[in-house]
């Protein structure tokens, strides 16, 4: 009897064995609340939390100041930031990145009206954020709905989700400034 019950137990071990395993469980799709953190910090700087900073460092080295509220003197023309006119004239944006500039994203449209048809020097104030960061993020929560859709076509068809940005992150993985304020220099020619 023992030898006939040890068989029994050895053949449910084999056939555990043998079973068809449990499949992973599918990813978590992505909450609104995932897409809504990521742009959740762009306009929330105070005016006691901003730091003073130049142009040049913020254009050649952003990332110590990424993620912080500045403050800093540029030459504008509505979209982005550059050191001087000169620097305008031979850095224009042309939908690929470049160095030396640094986009700015407005809080409202109104603080940047009239800009683009007369660019001058300014002083912006604002959250310095990775449009490459942004992107990484939105991507891959979209990998995440992806991978879900994937699994479970709709009558065939599969439902993707491309993530585009815009704004100045629409065109470059580069920094960008999202401007609670900009203040107007007085020039000479003014």
């Amino acid at each position: 009897m023992h030898i006939r019950h040890a068989a029994t137990l050895l053949l449910a071990a084999a056939l555990a064995g043998c079973a068809t395993k449990t499949p992973p469980p599918l990813p978590a799709a992505p909450t609104q609340a995932e897409w809504a953190a990521i742009p959740a910090e762009d306009y929330t700087c105070k005016p006691s939390e901003f730091i003073d900073t130049d142009f040049a460092t913020i254009a050649k080295a952003p990332a110590p100041y990424f993620e912080k509220c500045i403050r800093v003197r540029a030459f504008f023309d509505g979209r982005t930031l550059y050191r001087d006119a000169t620097d305008r004239n031979t850095q224009r944006p042309d939908g690929h990145d470049f160095e030396g500039v640094v986009g700015v994203n407005a809080k409202e449209q109104k603080i940047v009206a009239g800009f683009p048809a007369h660019p001058q020097f300014v002083v912006v104030s604002g959250r310095l954020r990775s449009c490459a960061v942004r992107d990484d993020r939105y991507g891959a929560l979209a990998d995440r709905a992806n991978a879900i859709a994937a699994l479970s076509p709709h009558n065939g068809i599969v439902t993707t989700i491309f993530p585009t940005l815009s704004g100045f992150c629409h065109y470059s993985r580069g920094p960008v400034l999202f401007a609670v304020r900009i203040d107007v220099i007085s020039t000479a020619m003014d």
